[in-house]
């Protein structure tokens, strides 16, 4: 028993990374609209909402130019609706909110007017819901967000009543979720500023004020509710503005008081971040906040309404994990690692990282190919290097880094070491298989075994019972790999750890812990 204990000890010490960086995303920038404060096309002025059509097409509720402005799906300008300030057909008074619908049309939520107004593919103006501010039916007070169904129903945040109505596609008032007063009970509301609807009928509110999102049925009964709590934890809000659902049921929250996005899936459970909760101009980064949208073609959508006035465009970037650098020379490093496309666009390439001290440098830009193997050659000797690994996928976009890993180059003498090994291989029995090929195919299969422990530590459906088993089936490896190894091969490996014992007492240093760990697997499996 001790020995299994031991030999689990030895794989944790040589094989888990000493800092696993936070990843706080799966999403990766793929471009940007705007980040210039104007008038002119492509500017913004405090960009409040954003939405996405069919065919790509991108509309952005440019709040204090008061227009909506249109970009295709190259990002290229293509018009404009309204412009003027004013109470007009055609004109906008703060316009806060936008949707599309299936054919086109364009339903804008002129805020300050207390009024949606409609217009057609064409940009033509249709009609009006609304225009007097009161807490009647059809009545608004500064409504700040709008969405649209697949029967044309229409559902307007009505945000100082403290409510969301519904209207059908003759815009005739349907319904109300929410008391019309300030409340935190189910089915209450305290300043919503968005919502949106899913395939199924579902309806989502970003209730501003109770730092939560509120889901209701097509019938309009409460669900769920996520968040509840001002925080910053995950499964926690603050001031959310902006809610989106895409085609599988995930849902997107525009967490204003946070500078971030958060990512939930169908069943509620939090996923991922976007943007580091600090206010910040760098390409995950946020000053506030806003609006969002999702398209069938997995992109998202986010209007950082401050300073910046941009429309920022994310996609599902790749997923790199299980960086392993190993040391074989005294002059070369080489990288394993595993990555994932995530469900996105296929990999092209990878960026790999390096430190030898100073901090990380970028060491290859863009691999430009889908290996996911690397050796890193013309290094010193005796010299600790650390690396990390993204992914870029073909349309350019980085994911988050890896873990880090980091290995150390031979001494100049290390390399006599693998010479014995072979001049013992060429003393064996011709029938005997080759000694480095057992020590390769075993370390090979051990790393294998590794990997399917981690993917069951991922798997909440699998048990101790078969992390246990791979354990089991790593200790007899090791077994072998032990007794094919040289004597002089085992004291070498051993005798590094005794002289960084000896170096640390020498200068009246304690033993590091791991360096005493080390030298007592070394007395359990070398007697």
């Amino acid at each position: 028993m001790r020995k299994f204990l031991i030999l689990i000890a030895f794989a944790v010490l040589l094989l888990v990374p000493a800092n696993v960086l936070e990843v706080q995303g799966a999403l990766g920038l793929l471009n940007t609209i705007g980040g210039t404060q104007g008038s002119g096309n492509d500017q913004f002025n405090r960009p409040r909402a954003v939405a996405v059509d069919n065919a790509g097409n991108i509309y952005v509720a440019d709040d204090e130019n008061h227009r909506v402005q249109i970009f295709n799906s190259a990002l290229v300008y293509q018009n404009t609706i309204g412009g003027t300030q004013g109470s007009g057909n055609n004109q906008f008074n703060e316009p806060e909110g936008v949707a599309v619908d299936g054919s086109g049309n364009i339903y804008v939520a002129d805020a300050i007017n207390h009024r949606v107004q409609i217009f057609n593919s064409a940009l033509v103006y249709q009609n009006t819901i609304g225009g007097t501010k009161g807490s009647g039916d059809n009545q608004f007070d500064r409504p700040e967000g709008v969405a649209v169904d697949g029967s044309g129903n229409i559902y307007v945040a009505d945000t100082g009543n403290h409510r969301v109505q519904i209207f059908n596609s003759a815009l005739v008032y349907q319904n109300t979720i929410g008391t019309g007063t300030s409340g935190s009970g189910n089915n209450q509301l305290s300043s919503p500023h968005g919502v949106a609807v899913d395939s199924a009928g579902n309806i989502y509110v970003a209730d501003g004020s109770n730092h939560r999102v509120q889901i209701f049925n097509s019938a309009l009964v409460y669900q769920n509710t996520i968040g509840g709590i001002d925080g910053s934890g995950n499964d926690q809000l603050s001031s959310p503005h902006g809610v989106a659902v895409d085609g599988s049921g995930d849902i997107y929250v525009a967490d204003a008081g946070n500078k971030r996005v958060q990512i939930f899936n169908s069943a509620l459970v939090y996923q991922s971040t976007v943007g580091p909760s600090i206010t910040g101009s760098g390409n995950d980064q946020f000053n506030a906040v806003q609006g969002l949208a999702v398209d069938g073609a997995q992109k998202l959508y986010v209007t950082d309404f401050g300073a910046l006035h941009r429309v920022l465009i994310f996609t599902i970037a790749p997923e790199t994990s299980g960086l392993f650098a190993m040391a074989v020379s005294p002059n070369e490093i080489n990288l394993s690692w595993n990555t994932s496309d995530g469900g996105g666009t296929s990999i092209a390439g990878h960026k790999i990282e390096r430190d030898s001290g100073g901090g990380f440098s970028v060491l290859v830009a863009n691999t430009g190919s889908t290996s996911t193997t690397f050796s890193d050659m013309g290094l010193s000797p005796e010299t600790k290097y650390n690396y990390r690994v993204s992914g870029i996928n073909a349309l350019g976009v980085i994911g988050p880094v890896s873990n880090e890993f980091d290995s150390t180059t031979f001494t100049e003498g290390d390399s006599a070491i693998f010479m014995e090994v072979q001049n013992i291989e060429e003393k064996l029995d011709g029938d005997r298989p080759s000694l480095i090929t057992q020590i390769v195919d075993t370390l090979s299969s051990i790393v294998t075994d590794i990997g399917t422990i981690l993917g069951i530590l991922q798997d909440e459906d699998k048990g101790l019972d078969a992390i246990k088993s791979q354990l089991v089936s790593i200790e007899e490896k090791l077994d072998v790999l032990i007794e094919a190894m040289p004597p002089a091969f085992k004291e070498k490996e051993c005798g590094k750890f005794q002289k960084d014992a000896d170096k640390a007492i020498k200068k009246g240093d304690e033993v590091p812990p791991e360096i005493i760990a080390k030298l007592e697997i070394c007395a359990e499996l070398y007697p």
